[in-house]
Parts: structure tokens; sequence; C-alpha cells
């Protein structure tokens, strides 16, 4: 998937279902700036919708992009699917985050 059609795909679940998602990240082995951009676009729409998103699963080269771009700042990462979804529920913050 191209990182626009990522975009409007993003945009289209948080539009169309839920506010709150989780990635799992475990099968994606490189990100460029078009990739970031498109995962910022669905956190932004995520947000506005009063939701979240949260990333999950980063192989450690797309941890280090998000590291090196600070953008791990502003996405809560996970070792697991379930510990982020557990951080939805339980609005910890710290749920068992990756890292």
């Amino acid at each position: 998937m191209s990182a626009p059609e990522a975009k409007d795909r993003l945009k289209s679940i948080v539009k169309e279902t839920s506010h709150n998602l989780v990635l799992d990240l475990g099968e994606l082995a490189f990100i460029d700036s078009s990739g970031l951009a498109a995962f910022v676009a669905g956190y932004k729409a995520a947000v506005e919708a009063g939701g979240s998103l949260k990333l999950a699963c980063l192989v450690p080269q797309v941890s280090q992009v998000f590291s090196l771009t600070r953008l791990d700042r502003v996405f809560e990462t996970f070792a697991t699917i379930e510990a982020a979804l557990v951080s939805f529920a339980s609005g910890n913050k710290d749920g068992a985050p990756q890292g």
C-alpha cells in the first residue's frame, strides 16, 4: 500500500468506524517521510474525532525512525497489540510501552 493510500484508509477508518486505533507494524520493515506523514494524518484525524492512534510491534529499524524524527513523543508505541488495547481500556499510557 502506498503512503497516500494508507493516509486515505486511516482517515476513512477513523471517520466510519472507531476513533481509537492500534496499528500492528510488525511487518513494516521500512518507512520514509511520506509514510510518516500518513501516520501523522491518521493520528490527527483520530485525535480530532476524540480518539487516538497507537502503534504496536515496531521493528527496530522503524522504531529508530520514529525516535530520530521525535515522533516517538507523539505516538504511543507498545511491544504488543494487547498492551496497546489494554492502555485504551485502562486509560493508562504506560500499559507496556515498547522501547
